[in-house]
């Protein structure tokens, strides 16, 4: 989309506002964990992309210098070449929220004083909350355990730490060595939309998992799980979510299964879910597990793993 650009000393915000675009930028990365950092960048990229110009700054100000009726019809055309495209509509919704919120930031400063309207699209919220299931994640460890090696001893560890706490990908890779309370058996983890790190409890069979990979990593402060490609020549380099995301789908490759990092956590929240009623607790207290803020996101899970539309509708179909 080709879109001419007026020059900054132009533009009427900056008459009146104290804040250059470069300030705006700076200030919407902070206080941001490096993971939503990437996120929203990658984002306003992708969007600067599609209107053929080169930073995020000629970016941004595109959608200040014609005002929120232009401003809008441009959103909405890169709604409509994302759809094209074949993008999922989580995906759509997250780029339209990562340039609302630029938007929204720029209001808070004065710098505009309008809003952007352009909808997103709708989700079907947690269509699969299935993910690989446990016989699939048994099948996993029992892999990993019997092929010892350096590779296998880490990514054992992986597994088990992703499914036995139940965690995001974001939350493994920021994991760091002094994270790690084995006396007590703790970890604190830097959760989802958290500016603080929260502590969970270790079972044995995680504490050893961890251990075993404690053992050939060595116990040099850093990230917990560090990539084993040479060309880092021994340096502890924190494992991307790119670098555990191949990891975890070339596992399920190897074994004729699709699986996806948090597919595991959907597995895991699953078998928490059954767990719980089998040993008398209540859904409520799933939430200290799966640390979702909506007990609602948790009901889905359980209405899933019960399948009351599949047993209401035999019943249906019974009762003529």
């Amino acid at each position: 989309m080709e879109t001419s650009l007026v020059p900054l000393e132009k533009l009427e915000i900056h008459k009146s506002s104290p804040v250059n675009l470069n300030d705006l930028l700076s200030a919407y990365f902070a206080n941001k964990s490096q993971c939503t950092i990437r996120a929203y960048r990658t984002d306003l990229e992708a969007y600067a992309k599609f209107l053929n110009v080169k930073t995020i700054i000629d970016a941004i100000r595109i959608l200040f210098q014609d005002g929120p009726g232009k401003a809008n019809l441009v959103l909405l055309q890169y709604k409509n070449h994302l759809l094209l495209n074949g993008k999922r509509s989580n995906t759509i919704n997250r780029n339209l929220s990562s340039i609302r919120s630029m938007l929204q930031l720029a209001r808070t400063v004065g710098m505009i004083s309008w809003n952007l309207e352009v909808k997103n699209e709708p989700v079907e919220t947690y269509r699969d909350t299935r993910g690989p299931g446990q016989s699939n994640i048994k099948k996993m460890l029992l892999f990993l355990e019997s092929n010892p090696s350096k590779k296998s001893t880490r990514d054992l560890a992986i597994v088990r730490v992703a499914f036995d706490l139940g965690l995001r990908r974001a939350e493994l890779v920021t994991l760091d060595l002094s994270d790690l309370d084995f006396e007590n058996a703790k970890i604190r983890i830097l959760g989802k939309a958290r500016r603080e790190k929260e502590t969970l409890s270790l079972p044995d069979a995680t504490k050893q998992a961890i251990q075993a990979w404690l053992n050939v990593r060595g116990n040099q402060d850093g990230p917990l799980f560090v990539s084993l490609w040479r060309a880092y020549g021994g340096q502890q380099k924190r494992l991307s979510g790119d670098g555990l995301r191949y990891i975890i789908e070339t596992l399920g490759n190897e074994l004729g299964f699709r699986v996806r990092p948090h597919s595991i956590r959907h597995t895991s929240i699953s078998s928490c879910i059954q767990q719980a009623q089998i040993n008398g607790f209540d859904l409520c207290e799933c939430m200290s597990f799966s640390r979702h803020r909506s007990l609602s996101t948790l009901q889905i899970y359980h209405d899933k793993i019960r399948d009351s539309q599949g047993q209401l509708a035999t019943l249906v179909s019974q009762s003529i």
